[in-house]
Formats: C-alpha cells, sequence, structure tokens
C-alpha cells in the first residue's frame, strides 16, 4: 500500500490557507505505519509548511513486527524527515499497550504546551536519508 505524507501535509496547509480563520498556532499532527513512497519528497512538504509557520508533530506506529519496519526505524524517520517547526516533537508507539499512553501524551504537550523532553516516549528532531520510502517502494517494485 502507498503513503503519502507529502500529500497529507500539502492538503492540511491548504486548509489554513484556505479555512478564513486566525490563530496563533497552526499544527499538523501526522501519525503512520509507514514512510512517504507517493507525491513529492516528504522534505519539500514539510519545508512548506514550516516557512508557513506551521508545526508538524508525529505519532509513528510501529505496532508490526515485521522485518521491512524494524530494520526502517520508523521514529527516526519521522524525527528527521517529517516534523518540524518551532517545538515539534514525535510521540512513538511501539506495541499496542503504548498506544493509549501515546495518544493521550501528545495531544496532554499539544494543548499544554509543556516542554515534552523529559517524556520516555518523546523525541525531538534531527537529520538523514529522507527518501527511504520512496527509495524502498522502488526498489521493491523493481523500478
Amino acid at each position: 500500500m502507498r503513503s503519502s505524507i507529502s500529500a497529507a501535509l500539502d492538503r492540511a496547509v491548504g486548509l489554513f490557507d484556505e479555512g478564513g480563520l486566525s490563530s496563533g498556532r497552526r499544527v499538523i499532527d501526522v501519525s503512520g505505519d509507514g514512510a512517504n513512497n507517493e507525491g513529492r519528497p516528504v522534505l519539500q512538504a514539510r519545508e512548506n509548511a514550516v516557512a508557513k509557520g506551521v508545526i508538524i508533530n508525529g505519532l509513528p506506529l510501529m505496532l508490526k513486527k515485521s522485518g521491512y519496519m524494524d530494520d526502517f526505524g520508523l521514529d527516526l524517520y519521522f524525527r528527521v524527515c517529517v516534523i518540524g517547526g518551532q517545538g515539534s516533537s514525535i510521540v512513538r508507539a511501539r506495541d499496542k499497550a503504548q498506544l493509549k499512553e501515546a495518544i493521550k501524551t501528545k495531544i496532554i504537550l499539544e494543548v499544554s504546551g509543556i516542554d515534552p523532553s523529559p517524556h520516555p516516549l518523546v523525541q525531538r528532531a534531527q537529520a538523514d536519508d529522507c527518501l527511504k520510502g520512496e527509495t524502498q517502494w522502488r526498489n521493491r517494485m523493481g523500478n
């Protein structure tokens, strides 16, 4: 199955632009169990959103126990390639038992504005290969 995080980011930014409302904070939450592997590169969409003052937070769902996902490092991918903006963060869920706590933590952090640094499920952003999803899809399909 294909996923386009970049299209989701572009659409969300478009909704902010078209909405006719103003806010002191504009935040997009991205959750998912895979990398961007369709549409334009995710870095382009992220940089466009961040340039417009949008914060992108992530919830990588690392619930599958397959070699593909385990080797992939989805939490690192989200940290490096998806989230962005002042104060952005990820809250990761590695198994179903963590999912409820991860969602609750993410919502509390976003609404309260509390610094998430000390929380064990939360990680801040860093830099790596953000075309992993596209490359793996092409390799898988033989193109």
